[in-house]
């Protein structure tokens, strides 16, 4: 019988210190969650270098035409939706992300640690639709490259994340069409998540894309996940935005002209939907 005790009391001890440690582990991501200041309900802003993501975020938070330069660092602040019914305004972060390549690294880490996936409640990628920006060497396949990362991420989360493709510039005489932009960025994007698929890499893929996290240990075992998700996303077919779980909206405007009233509603759908949180 004391036996019998024995075993028991050991299981029991070894039970607690199992539950203790989950405790801490836990507790810890929690309190890393709650330590970073940018742990809220998010709205992103992100693009290539001189798409007009500084200036859309600036006239959606003045409501008028601001001209802007570059950013070399985060704009944040707070944003009041929806901007249709100010009765029942909620507050939400609003971050502009600099488009810079040096700062492409970073982002992971805004998404992934601080703000966290499931606080994003939108990204806007915003996209120069002027052909002397859409067919510089290599300008589609470096928005692709960035895309294939933030969705790796972002559908990854039950639901997805909503996108809004602001394709900016549309009043200049040489713009691409809506159309148009989502059909080469969707073209590029096939051909990465192809490469990807059939590449047989260690640490990278045939996209070119290191999907590694600080941890190059467990580099080959993360980047199988990657592939396998997207090979789970598009089968046997070929990549299309439509088989993605968050809704991918392309819609045109213009910060110059100030036309940015349709991507106001959609900020407002948006808002709606999540109710302030």
């Amino acid at each position: 019988m004391d036996k019998i005790q024995t075993i028991l009391a050991a299981l029991v001890v070894g039970l607690l210190v199992i539950a203790t440690v989950f405790y801490f582990l836990g507790s810890g991501a929690s309190a890393r969650k709650l330590a970073s200041k940018y742990y809220k309900p998010t709205f992103l802003v992100v693009g290539a270098n001189g798409a007009g993501k500084t200036s859309f975020f600036y006239s959606l938070l003045a409501k008028q035409t601001v001209l802007t330069v570059s950013s070399l660092e985060l704009n944040v602040t707070s944003i009041s939706l929806p901007f249709a019914n100010p009765s029942i305004l909620a507050q939400y972060q609003f971050i502009d992300y600099p488009g810079h390549l040096k700062y492409s690294q970073l982002l992971r880490k805004l998404i992934v640690d601080d703000i966290t996936v499931p606080k994003l409640k939108g990204v806007v990628y915003v996209v120069d639709s002027s052909s002397q920006s859409l067919t510089q060497e290599g300008k589609i396949t470096a928005m692709a490259k960035e895309l294939f990362s933030l969705l790796s991420l972002t559908e990854k989360i039950p639901n997805g994340v909503d996108f809004l493709f602001a394709i900016n510039k549309q009043d200049l005489f040489d713009s691409r069409p809506v159309f148009k932009v989502k059909q080469m960025l969707e073209e590029e994007l096939a051909r990465l998540i192809s490469d990807e698929l059939n590449s047989k890499g260690l640490t990278r893929g045939g996209s070119g894309i290191d999907n590694d996290d600080e941890d190059d240990s467990d580099s080959f075992n993360k980047e199988e996940t990657t592939r396998e998700f997207w090979r789970s996303v598009v089968g046997s077919g070929k990549f299309r935005f439509e088989m993605l779980e968050g809704n991918m909206e392309f819609i045109g405007g213009s910060v110059l002209k100030n036309k940015v009233s349709n991507w106001e509603n959609w900020f407002d759908e948006k808002a709606v939907n999540y109710g302030g949180m």
